[in-house]
């Protein structure tokens, strides 16, 4: 194939990496020690959805986030051009969070969504980024009222509109961390004859790799319909669950990015997952470090394919 569908193949494999629970999970779990007690010396947006921190911590050189609705949350050592004309929502988070402290960064149970914590002189504020779907950045004040929104929308379920509480989406699944063994036999039991693979994805919201690797893990065939999973299966689903979540708690990572024999990036990821057992991995010291890294190589890949207005 010609060089140019390559890579437009290429970028359509990478595009599709889904920023997971999991992953906004080892990313935070890495970023509140570093952030807290960080000066947020000055915020640029980049293109429609992409906000960067400049940060200062004492006795550290400048530490710089990268928060894309909808996509990524990340330390980045890579500086762009900034814009010379900040857009207005631009101007709006300097209005309200250029010279505050950094406060903590948290997930919203196991769901994509991260709430970044600030101390202003006027009071605590909330910058709640929405990480699936379209994304979001929605500005709250400590009583959770609706401040400034990157975009407003009236929804079934909730609306983002301003002066208003802001209300979460409804849970994608049941909290991994929380749930127990019994409701995981419960919950796929009630699934019937669906696929296992398919019936934990929705059952835990964690989407179909880590869906996959669960059972990878618990040695299940993905495709066994939940009626004919024993009693021992769901066990072994429930502790392979288990060893996917203790480094996340614990904060102990294997950061790497999967590289296929081209050397093309197919994947970043907190710890060594079976399914890419056999591939070529690049280690990194941070998750951090793999996902700047990662999504740097993808968003020069897009520009190239011109799949991305720049």
């Amino acid at each position: 194939p010609s060089h140019k569908h390559y890579t437009s193949i290429m970028v359509d494999g990478l595009r599709k990496k889904e920023f997971s629970s999991f992953d906004i999970a080892a990313a935070t779990k890495e970023l509140q020690p570093l952030l807290t007690e960080c000066r947020v010396n000055n915020i640029y947006q980049f293109g429609e959805k992409t906000l960067v921190f400049k940060l200062h911590k004492i006795d550290m050189p400048p530490i710089r986030l990268v928060v894309e609705a909808g996509r990524r949350l990340h330390t980045t050592v890579y500086a762009e051009e900034s814009p010379e004309e900040p857009p207005a929502f631009c101007m709006l988070m300097r209005r309200y969070l250029r010279d505050s402290w950094f406060d903590g960064v948290d997930q919203q149970e196991f769901e994509r969504i991260v709430t970044l914590h600030f101390r202003t002189k006027t009071g605590p504020l909330n910058l709640v980024v929405e990480l699936f779907g379209d994304g979001n950045f929605i500005l709250t004040n400590e009583t959770k009222t609706i401040i400034q929104a990157l975009e407003f929308k009236h929804m079934r379920d909730r609306n983002i509109m301003r002066n208003e509480v802001l209300v979460f989406p409804p849970a994608i699944g049941k909290n991994p961390f929380k749930v127990t063994q019994t409701e995981l036999a419960e919950g796929v039991q009630a699934a019937g004859d669906a696929e296992v693979v398919r019936a934990l994805a929705r059952f835990l919201g964690v989407g179909g790799v880590y869906s996959e690797e669960i059972l990878l893990r618990a040695d299940i065939e993905k495709s066994k319909p939940c009626s004919s999973l024993t009693a021992q299966d769901v066990t072994a689903i429930f502790e392979a669950l288990q060893t996917l979540l203790t480094p996340l708690s614990e904060g102990k990572f294997e950061p790497n990015i999967v590289v296929n024999e081209e050397g093309d990036y197919l994947d970043v990821v907190p710890f060594k997952l079976k399914r890419y057992e056999g591939f070529k991995a690049q280690t990194f010291l941070s998750f951090n470090a793999a996902l700047d890294e990662f999504y740097l190589r993808v968003t020069a890949a897009e520009k190239a394919a011109g799949s991305v207005e720049v």
